[in-house]
């Protein structure tokens, strides 16, 4: 079993996406009405937690079962803005390339 967390977000939905298709997943986020329909699609356990009803490390136990191996847990909870920091230069910034997201995902078994 892998657990996402964030599963709802942008990262999160492509995470879900590839690994839905050949592995048992747990699902974690903040939006109810989202993680309800991606845990519908592949019969799926979910649990909604955001900072207002965190759970105790302790208590984990008590949402994922015990006995269950877990492969991995992938986070894509939080965000991130990449921009500039004014005043700059333009060729002093880094050239970047596109690549895909999920090209180069590695995952550990």
């Amino acid at each position: 079993m892998y657990i996402i967390a964030g599963s709802t977000g942008t990262l999160g939905t492509a995470m879900f996406d590839a690994l839905s298709k050949d592995n048992e997943l747990f699902l974690i986020g903040r939006d109810e009405t989202k993680l309800k329909e991606q845990a519908s699609a592949i019969n799926a356990d979910y649990q909604v937690i955001n900072l207002n009803n965190t759970v105790e490390p302790r208590e984990f136990a008590k949402i994922i079962d015990t006995d269950i191996e877990i492969k991995g847990l992938v986070n894509c909870i939080g965000s991130i803005l990449i921009k500039p920091l004014p005043p700059y230069q333009q060729e002093l910034l880094i050239p970047t390339k596109s690549i895909q997201p999920l090209k180069h995902l590695l995952l550990l078994q």
